[in-house]
């Protein structure tokens, strides 16, 4: 890992992506966290990136003076990864959190990289009053859908630390079974699940006020999903920051 701040007992924004989605979605992100006053710790997990994305981040890191930025290298060797490794993609985030943890980092906020930053999510996650928290939504009809990945938090305590290794573990594990469908939301759902003697104080719902997918302007942080970040209103509010 390339860390060259003192990330112990930080808040911690953690976001992957591959090379794609670092030129269409990555800067954009972290251009928008640097408009908010403060400073931000963010952690990006760089999937094969290319001398051109290493590059960049140096130059970011220059530029974008309130953000403390470290970064990882998944060069997709050593694991055994499904045929469709988008898969693998949308997983790799959750499995670098574990390591995060284990170098004693305060709290995750983990994000979807498609994201646009508002306000400083983390004032949005003091009223909080659970070690962990996920986007539930218990009224969907199906498994994979009754929590969403696009925002996950974890405070550094020894119940989220336990749940963690079991959720990069049993990511790890159901991957190298060449899985043909998504599986970073339907394995923190069981695990919840079948663990809830144990994680059901430790874990809450984010913050209404956290995350919106429609562009709820009391809310911290935008993101669209599938098609939507296509989509006239999303580019619209990159084009805001990418000119700003």
């Amino acid at each position: 890992m390339n860390i060259p701040h003192d990330i112990e007992g930080k808040d911690v924004i953690l976001v992957a992506c591959d090379e794609v989605y670092f030129w269409d979605y990555a800067i954009s992100f972290l251009r928008s966290l640097s408009m908010i006053e403060g400073t931000f710790h963010v952690h990006l997990h760089l999937i094969k990136p290319s001398p051109d994305v290493l590059a960049q981040i140096e130059d970011l890191r220059s530029s974008l003076e309130n953000l403390a930025i470290s970064f990882s290298v998944d060069t997709l060797t050593g694991l055994d990864l499904p045929r469709k490794v988008n898969i693998y993609y949308n997983c790799s985030r959750f499995i670098i959190a574990d390591q995060l943890l284990d170098m004693k980092v305060g709290r995750l906020l983990i994000l979807d990289i498609d994201t646009i930053a508002r306000t400083s999510p983390w004032e949005k996650l003091v009223k909080l009053e659970t070690e962990g928290a996920f986007v539930f939504r218990p009224h969907a009809r199906k498994s994979w859908h009754k929590i969403l990945a696009n925002a996950v938090y974890y405070k550094n305590s020894e119940d989220v630390r336990l749940f963690s290794r079991r959720f990069a573990s049993s990511l790890l594990s159901v991957l190298a079974r060449n899985p043909h469908y998504h599986i970073d939301q339907i394995i923190p759902h069981y695990l919840l699940k079948i663990g809830a003697r144990r994680f059901k104080a430790v874990f809450g719902a984010i913050p209404g006020d956290l995350m919106s997918l429609g562009y709820d302007p009391a809310s911290s942080l935008w993101t669209a999903k599938g098609g939507d970040k296509y989509g006239s209103k999303f580019q619209l509010e990159k084009s805001k920051i990418d000119n700003a």
